[in-house]
């Protein structure tokens, strides 16, 4: 789940909700980063807790695309873009704590696993290395909600790669039009978006479930909402925003308590999640809303959302292997627990470290 990529955290002034600034931190942002990642938590948990949890992920697609979109045009302004730089924070943003988590799992693996599921699992472990696990899962593991997914400790990875996938192109296509058509920008990404759109709500008209839940160009339209977002002008705060707010939260909120693991997803059923986490990132910095996103325990978990998403799945599958069948709810609470603290331990020791110096 990718975070800002600046270096630079400074503080956001009332109007800077509606457009990326780079080098600039949304405290807000990281407390909707805390209801996706909780959401999605509380679903691998135990379904019937948040039973429409798994549409956080998209929650994080349109604040990653909002977040890297908006710097990749911030600094096409400044006359600053550079792909090199772009990339190595890239890497010192995603990779320390991905491959810590991989190596782990491959570790448990050798451990733990016959050589029929070693060899599964070791091919798993080259598709998440090349960030490719979204083509291989889509092609080899079947329905995402299926009970075989269980035993699958990196199936949540398939989101990663839907994202660098996304990052190989954007930075260089956003240049190209920069540097040729700038006018041509927003009606590209426009258009973009739609295709993407209408490709998953082809395939899910068509029952070809995973190709639409997998694979990039049916997830593109959602990072793309975020990076269009972010080229929209300063987001004006009025009497009629509260509505909004209020929209917003509704989008998030209704389907994970709504949906369940058989409502036919992504595609029209993804709009209220899209719709609602754009809402929150240009209006909820604000009121009641703004008082919950920025809250410090909202901004704490905010903070080590990408490694609790990393940790938490990988555990949880563990000891449904280590069962040998679905283990209790305690068992599946302690290894929720133990996501979180090493979801700590990962971000103080690994990620910031890395990142920062």
């Amino acid at each position: 789940m990718s975070k800002c990529f600046s270096e630079t955290f400074c503080s956001p002034s009332p109007h800077q909700a509606g457009g990326a600034i780079h080098g600039t931190y949304f405290p807000h942002i990281d407390g909707l980063r805390t209801f996706a990642v909780l959401a999605v938590v509380l679903y691998h948990l135990q379904e019937g807790i948040c039973p429409g949890g798994y549409a956080g992920v998209d929650i994080f697609f349109v604040i990653s695309g909002y977040l890297i979109g908006g710097g990749l045009i911030r600094s096409l302004k400044e006359g600053t873009f550079s792909l090199t730089s772009f990339y190595l924070r890239r890497i010192r943003r995603i990779m320390p704590a991905y491959f810590c988590l991989i190596a782990a799992v491959l570790a448990f693996g050798c451990v733990v696993l016959d050589c029929d599921d070693l060899r599964t699992l070791g091919r798993t472990v080259r598709s998440s290395a090349l960030f490719i696990t979204n083509t291989y899962f889509s092609r080899t593991t079947g329905d995402y909600f299926s009970p075989a997914a269980e035993e699958n400790p990196l199936l949540n990875l398939w989101s990663l790669s839907v994202e660098e996938q996304f990052y190989l192109m954007i930075p260089l296509t956003l240049w190209l039009l920069w540097k040729f058509r700038e006018k041509a920008v927003k009606p590209v990404l426009w258009g973009a978006l739609g295709l993407s759109f209408f490709a998953a709500a082809f395939h899910m008209g068509h029952l070809e479930h995973n190709k639409a839940f997998y694979l990039l160009y049916c997830r593109a339209w959602e990072l793309l909402a975020g990076c269009l977002l972010a080229l929209a002008p300063a987001a004006e705060q009025n009497r009629g925003t509260g509505w909004l707010r209020t929209a917003g939260w509704a989008g998030i909120l209704l389907p994970f308590a709504c949906y369940t693991s058989s409502t036919p997803f992504p595609g029209y059923t993804a709009i209220p999640s899209i719709a609602g986490a754009a809402l929150l990132i240009r209006y909820g910095n604000h009121g009641w809303s703004g008082r919950i996103l920025r809250h410090p325990l909202s901004t704490g978990i905010g903070k080590i959302s990408y490694s609790l998403y990393l940790w938490h799945w990988p555990l949880l599958s563990m000891a449904t292997i280590l069962q040998g069948e679905l283990p209790s709810v305690t068992i599946r609470i302690v290894a929720v627990l133990l996501s979180f603290v090493l979801a700590w331990l990962t971000y103080h020791l690994v990620e910031r470290p890395i990142r920062f110096g």
